[in-house]
């Protein structure tokens, strides 16, 4: 699995995507409810580089590949309740402990 660490792309966007997959997913911005989301799980991206502007590609997948795809989401203004199947896929988040 693909891990690029740390690293910060302005106007990003999926370019190339892949092998659709559903997976449970939460938000800091819904703290209490999660869903089931289908998603790529590769895909290509490409953004900026803050400062210099320089146009790089990233290619990910697995949850590198998710968590790309939520937060560019997020500067569209959509969350992964906009995203799941429907209601019957959002649940109350577990609490363990």
């Amino acid at each position: 699995r693909t891990g690029h660490g740390t690293f910060v792309l302005c106007n990003a966007e999926v370019v190339e995507s892949s092998r659709n997959e559903k997976a449970r997913e939460g938000c800091m911005s819904v703290p209490d409810l999660t869903g089931d989301v289908k998603r790529a799980s590769r895909i290509v991206v490409r953004g900026a580089l803050p400062g210099t502007g320089e146009v790089v590609t990233v290619t990910t997948d697995a949850f590198e590949a998710r968590a790309l795809q939520h937060e560019i989401d997020h500067c569209a203004g959509l969350l992964f309740l906009d995203r799941a199947a429907g209601a019957h896929a959002i649940y109350a988040r577990k609490t363990y402990l």
